[in-house]
């Protein structure tokens, strides 16, 4: 996970270094990367509604008394 996070961090600023020679300036660049979070935020949000509707319920208060044996 950590190797994919240091691949991103590089890759970011050559792919804008790259726009911006190719002529999109950083403010179009920011509007489609906010565009890009808010995609992946709804798609994040759908997954978990889903998850919480599809995956069983935990009693938490078992899910407690069982750790703390």
């Amino acid at each position: 996970m950590a190797a994919f996070m240091v691949l991103g961090t590089a890759l970011g600023p050559a792919i804008t270094g790259v726009l911006i020679d190719l002529g999109f300036d950083f403010l179009p660049q920011s509007l489609g990367n906010s565009m890009y979070f808010v995609f992946a935020a709804v798609l994040a949000a759908l997954a978990g509604a889903r998850a919480a509707r599809d995956l069983p319920k935990v009693n938490a208060d078992a899910l407690h008394q069982s750790m703390a044996r």
